[in-house]
Formats: C-alpha cells, structure tokens, sequence
C-alpha cells in the first residue's frame, strides 16, 4: 500500500493534482493501519504519510495537515534512536528532515519556542545522519541556518550566531548549479557575518562578510533588495574595515566605501556615512601609499560629506565637526605632501569650523 501512495505522489508531482495527493494520502494512512506497530514497513509508510501531510499543508495551509504531518512523524521516530543503522537510521534521517520542517512551519504560525527549539534539535540530528552525498542536503542547511538565525534574533547569543553562520557557509561550498534562492542564502550569510564580527571582532568574519556580499551583489536580480537596505551594508562592511590595521582592510575599506556611495540612494542621510568612510579610507590608503590620486579623492568625498551635513541639532553639529575635522586632515595631509599653502589654509580654515563646546568629542573620522 506503501508503494500505491507513493505512485499517486508521483503522479501528483507530474499533474499537481490535489485529487493523486488527497488519495495517496488515504493509501498511506491504509498503509499504516495494515502494518504491524514498531515495523520497518511501517516507520516507512509513516515517513510517506508525514511527507505527504507537509505537501498538502503547503498547498492549502490547513493547520490540520501540519499536525497530522508532525503526529505521523513523531511515531516513525519511536523506537529509533541516534544509534539505529542501515535502513532505519536513513529513514529516521529523512523523517528528522520533515520534522524539522514541520516544526519551522508551526513556529512560524504559534510563535511557540519550543517549536523553534525542536525544529533546530531534529534540523541538526538529520545533518548528523544523512549522506553527503543525498539530494536535500543544501535545503536541510539553509533550513537550520535560518532557524538558528530566528533563534539569535531572540537570544542574542553569539554562540548561536556562529552555528547560524557555519550552516550557510556549509550550504554555500555545495556548488550546486541553479540552487534555489542562491542570492538570497548569499546576502543572510554576508549579513549575518558582519553581524558576528560585530561580537568577535575576528578579521576572518570580516571576510568572509565581504566574500558573501561580493557573490550576493554578482547575482543579486535587479530590485532585489531596496537599495537603501544594500547601501547600509557594505557601508557598515567599509566602517568595520577602517577599525582594522592593515593594508588589505583600508583597500577592501576603499572597495566597499565606493559601493556604498553608489548604493545608498541621493538625499538619504545614510550618505553622509558612505561619503565620510570613502574619504577616511582614502585618506589612510594616502597615508599608507602616498598615491596623490588617494589625497585627491579623500578631498573630493570629505567635500561631498560636509555639504550633506547639518548644523539642526546636537548629533548632527557633532558629525558636522567630525565630517570637517577629517576634512581637514585630508588637506593637511596633501600639504605635508605638496608644500602647497592653499590647502595648509582650508586645513586650518575646517579645522577652525569644527571647533564647538563638543569638539573634543568630534576626533577624526566617519560621523556617527
């Protein structure tokens, strides 16, 4: 009777007809009915029946299939441990799977930790168990990345932050040609990273964020993501790598620096950050390099910055003086490079209009 549910499964898969998926499953509950309690046969006639639950729950959102999925998947667990081999541990693999998918879907409707919790535990155990090599692994892990990912947006616990990560980055060396949702997996796991970085301060986060969000942005579809949401982030990605010492962080701080100005849109206050990162970060390649061509562009951006601030408000005159203050080192740093007394005067002339009752305050870089 197994075998009969599964062909209308076929069946269902070539028509998409819920009429082969509603009679495969009336042949799989006569499966399980048939077969003897605690029998191979009928942990998989469960497996089948808890799998086909979960289509239909995803055709027609009835809470009732989503229960009766878990309940047939819950029973074709009992009696199988981590310890089971051969066929019963690859069974229980895959019914961990649909659990565990089951679960996230439940979590999404209740909002129940406990589902959440179970969704993870059954998620984790089915990576435990399954093969490499078996199709459905790349959905496994970004299932259990993005249930981790919900996890930490509650608990705030770092440590749950690394597991998120190390699951979209297993997911991501798949390779898989045409994967589902690729850009997508992409930009979580960069987001997700500069995230982490911002607990471990670790320069291989660092990274491994900038990687992620090089590949996102090479696949990413037009209007994808609003572009306000991009230029927030490889403008925070430009902040992090001004605070690292080193030749590659200012360079990779330069790269991004230029995607943020060009990301966020024109007017938006974000673009004071874009514009000041830019200019700090070519300023400190200037210092580094003594390329001219650096010094110039720090000018040009720390220009751009100080005509989009405004003097409305305590925060604001702060990143105004911050925003001038670097503009002032800029032609500074141009003066002690060409001796030329012009910018020794717009030196002193910024420096002398970032002075306020705050100015200790404003030290030299991006304004926030």
């Amino acid at each position: 009777m197994t075998y009969v549910a599964t062909a209308y499964r076929t069946r269902f898969e070539l028509t998409d007809s819920t009429a082969d998926l509603a009679t495969g499953i009336e042949w799989g509950e006569r499966a399980v009915a048939a077969t003897p309690t605690g029998q191979p046969g009928q942990r998989l006639a469960l497996y089948v029946l808890s799998e086909d639950y979960l289509r239909r729950f995803n055709r027609t959102n009835t809470i009732d299939d989503l229960q009766a999925c878990i309940d047939a998947g819950e029973q074709a667990l009992t009696g199988t441990d981590r310890s089971a081999e051969g066929t019963i541990r690859s069974t229980r693999g895959a019914v961990l799977a649909v659990l565990g998918n089951a679960y996230w879907l439940r979590f999404r409707h209740t909002s129940t930790p406990a589902d959440l919790a179970t969704c993870i535990a059954y998620g984790e155990e089915a990576l435990d168990i399954r093969d490499p090599a078996e199709p459905g692994l790349y959905s496994l892990l970004i299932g259990v990345a993005t249930a981790l990912l919900t996890r930490f947006q509650h608990d705030h616990d770092p440590a749950t932050l690394r597991k998120c990560v190390v699951r979209f980055d297993e997911a991501l060396t798949l390779h898989l040609p045409g994967a589902p949702n690729r850009c997508d997996v992409l930009w979580a796991a960069a987001t997700s990273h500069l995230q982490l970085f911002g607990y471990s301060r670790g320069l291989a986060d660092l990274r491994q964020c900038a990687t992620r969000t090089k590949e996102a942005l090479e696949v990413m579809p037009p209007g994808r993501f609003d572009d306000r949401e991009l230029g927030v982030h490889v403008a925070d990605l430009a902040t992090a790598f001004l605070g690292i010492e080193s030749p590659d962080a200012i360079q990779r701080a330069v790269e991004f620096g230029r995607l943020a100005v060009d990301r966020v849109p024109e007017g938006d206050p974000y673009q004071l950050v874009a514009l000041s990162n830019l200019s700090v970060a070519h300023r400190y390649r200037f210092e580094q390099l003594g390329d001219s061509d650096d010094i110039r562009n720090a000018i040009e951006f720390g220009e751009q910055a100080v005509r989009r601030t405004s003097t409305d408000g305590s925060r604001q005159l702060v990143a105004r003086a911050r925003a001038m203050q670097n503009l002032s080192l800029c032609y500074r740093r141009r003066f002690e490079h060409a001796h030329h007394t012009a910018d020794l005067r717009a030196a002193e002339r910024y420096s002398k209009s970032a002075a306020a009752p705050f100015a200790p305050e404003a030290e030299s870089g991006p304004p926030w």
